[in-house]
């Protein structure tokens, strides 16, 4: 793998672990939360929601630079 392919890789990998650390802490956030009324539930589903589609995107993203071929 060249070395700007190798390096856009990493940073696009450390990005998805920081998400999926996200997502995860989101996801027990939701279950173990009380919540007082519906508008926290739907504030907590945006952000979880919004945080999982950031992590498929650098996911995809770095495995974009692994498939490819040059």
């Amino acid at each position: 793998m060249k070395k700007e392919r190798k390096k856009a890789f990493l940073k696009n990998l450390l990005f998805f672990v920081v998400f999926l650390i996200g997502s995860v802490f989101s996801i027990a956030f939701l279950v173990v939360k009380e919540f007082e009324n519906w508008v926290e539930y739907q504030i907590s589903i945006s952000i979880m929601v919004t945080i999982i589609m950031f992590m498929g995107f650098f996911f995809f993203s770095a495995l974009h630079y692994v498939i490819r071929k040059g």
